[in-house]
């Protein structure tokens, strides 16, 4: 991990989907009727572990190339980015909830945006029309934080390192800390591939892999954050 750099000199990239808002079960099921749909193929069972690229575009390739022998043609990829988009516009009408920003997000947002020095991003694995429809219907579009989705790659780290490019960086010390947060076990061996510091949103089984793996800080929400910085 980098060396801890002064607290005036601090960039935080941030995941969408179970870190800022809790979407991440829906997300997932969302995508795989939109998958069912499009190439007529049922998943009984998916698990994200098993893909080498947690994104939306990472998935699909490695879905079509095992299951269909081939990577996904660019007429089904559109059909897909866009069924999905609906899917999920549904879930916001249906469960708005899920759609509501962690405790304690909007007061660290807040505060950190009005720290000298420090910088936010959002690298997330969704594709950018789904990554930005959240955003809108949470109501954090209003930070206009900088973006990167899986419309700018397949892989975690190179999303993450999109986002990285999208700030203005201009007069930031040589040593700064770079800190991902997160909520899958992905997002933390991203950042360890990186050598990021790492925070963890989750909860239940998925708090107690990340801090298996080796996480440090795991938090339920971002209250914790608030209230210490």
């Amino acid at each position: 991990m980098n060396a801890a750099a002064k607290p005036d000199s601090t960039i935080f990239i941030l995941d969408i989907d179970g870190t800022l808002i809790p979407t991440h079960e829906m997300d997932n099921t969302c995508y795989w009727h939109a998958v069912e749909q499009v190439f007529g193929r049922q998943e009984q069972t998916v698990h994200l572990l098993n893909y080498v690229h947690v994104s939306d575009s990472g998935i699909l390739d490695q879905w079509c190339r095992e299951t269909l022998g081939r990577g996904p043609e660019p007429a089904e990829t559109e059909a897909l980015r866009g069924l999905f988009l609906e899917l999920v516009e549904t879930a916001s009408r249906e469960r708005p909830e899920l759609f509501q920003p962690r405790p304690g997000l909007t007061t660290w947002l807040e505060s950190m945006l009005a720290r000298p020095g420090t910088h936010l991003a959002i690298a997330t694995g969704s594709w950018g029309n789904t990554a930005r429809f959240k955003l809108e219907a949470s109501g954090l579009s209003r930070f206009g934080l900088p973006l990167a989705t899986s419309d700018d790659a397949i892989s975690r780290t190179e999303i993450m390192n999109a986002a990285l490019t999208r700030l203005d960086l201009a007069g930031l010390p040589p040593e700064h800390l770079i800190t991902y947060i997160g909520d899958g076990p992905w997002d933390w061996h991203a950042s360890c591939e990186l050598g990021w510091s790492f925070i963890g949103i989750a909860d239940g089984e998925r708090a107690d892999t990340l801090r298996g793996l080796g996480a440090q800080q795991v938090h339920a929400d971002f209250r914790p954050l608030s209230n210490g910085m």
